[in-house]
């Protein structure tokens, strides 16, 4: 595999933009012009130079990183959206800021505030949400972090507080209680989503009293 840097320019207004690519064929050779997401120019405009080839993809984007450093207060430079063009690059947010963005984020798009609000997915929306989730398994190398995730988590008495929290849940057409809306899903051959959505319809969930 090639490594190198590019740097792509508008003939007309003299803007650029630096990038990196990997290929398997000769770097002279590739035509490729970028995938830019906030600058969009006319590619027939468009002369791509050739400023540096790497033995490695750390290297070449370490290059990069360096001329869009450089010429970040060059305002034809077009790569003020990404890297080291961003404003944000290098710095973190404080826990405090983590907190506010997560309270934040918690309380939008609820209830009549979220965009799908009142709407439903077609049957066939569906079948190629289902499709897609079917065509995607996580790596060997996600597994082994989401195992080593799950086990650090401290679960002393997680399945006793979860069945303290459980509500049973009555069937209305025959008056059958589950013990939860899991079992009830279960035994009655439904999802869960689908007595989520049916409740106080065809079930209902039991107050803390009757439970």
């Amino acid at each position: 595999m090639k490594h190198y840097v590019y740097k792509l320019t508008e003939t007309k207004t003299n803007e650029f933009y630096y990038g990196v690519r990997t290929c398997k064929c000769d770097p002279k050779d590739d035509n490729y012009l970028g995938s830019m997401t906030s600058w969009k120019p006319t590619k027939s405009n468009l002369s791509k130079e050739l400023v540096g080839e790497f033995d490695n993809r750390d290297d070449a984007n370490d290059y990069e990183k360096e001329l869009i450093t450089q010429f970040i207060s060059n305002p034809l430079n077009r790569n003020y959206h990404t890297g080291a063009g961003l404003s944000f690059y290098g710095k973190t947010h404080s826990k405090e800021n983590i907190e506010k963005l997560r309270n934040s984020m918690a309380d939008r798009h609820k209830g009549k505030d979220n965009p799908f609000y009142g709407r439903k997915h077609t049957e066939k929306t569906i079948e190629k949400i289902r499709a897609f989730r079917l065509g995607n398994n996580h790596t060997e190398e996600t597994k082994e972090k989401m195992s080593k995730s799950a086990k650090s988590v401290d679960r002393k008495g997680y399945r006793f507080k979860k069945f303290q929290q459980r509500k049973k849940v009555m069937f209305l057409e025959s008056g059958e209680i589950y013990i939860s809306i899991y079992q009830a899903s279960k035994k009655l051959g439904v999802s869960r989503s689908y007595v989520r959505n049916h409740l106080n319809t065809k079930f209902r969930l039991l107050s803390e009293e009757e439970n």
